[in-house]
């Protein structure tokens, strides 16, 4: 019954996150992912950690591990993609973060794909005072 409630509190959240949306993106059904997680080919230390943080808590949530995958990897299906960092397929969907302070993000749904996407900078993940890890905080803010 608990991981029921937390999946609950996860859609909600993410439904909440996504709220602009004319429709809901359904990253796990029925204790199943439905939804693959894509970074950059070269991410920065930031976009790796906002993975991780990622599948652990919607794993926790729901019991269903979100797979991982670089962008260039090959993706079958039309699935959900949640996009963190700065992937091409962000900067196709118009998404761009240079206008951002350090650490700032957005969130956005283009289709059926989520776009979590920061201003980051190269480093240590978890030096947020000297470094920019606005995809790892977007990951955070959409968990919170």
């Amino acid at each position: 019954m608990a991981r029921r409630s937390k999946s609950v509190v996860l859609s909600v959240v993410l439904a909440a996150a996504c709220c602009w949306s004319a429709t809901g993106i359904d990253i796990v059904q029925n204790g199943e992912a439905m939804a693959t997680i894509v970074i950059p080919d070269k991410p920065f230390s930031c976009v790796d950690r906002a993975a991780q943080e990622l599948q652990t808590y919607v794993r926790e949530a729901t019991g269903a591990t979100l797979t991982s995958a670089a962008e260039s990897a090959s993706i079958e299906g039309d699935r959900p993609r949640i996009y963190l960092g700065g992937c091409e397929a962000t900067r196709r969907a118009g998404i761009t973060t240079d206008q951002l302070t350090r650490n700032g993000f957005i969130i956005k749904t283009v289709g059926n794909d989520l776009f979590l996407a920061g201003r980051d900078t190269p480093g240590i993940w978890y030096a947020r005072d000297v470094i920019g890890s606005g995809t790892l905080l977007s990951v955070y803010n959409i968990l919170d």
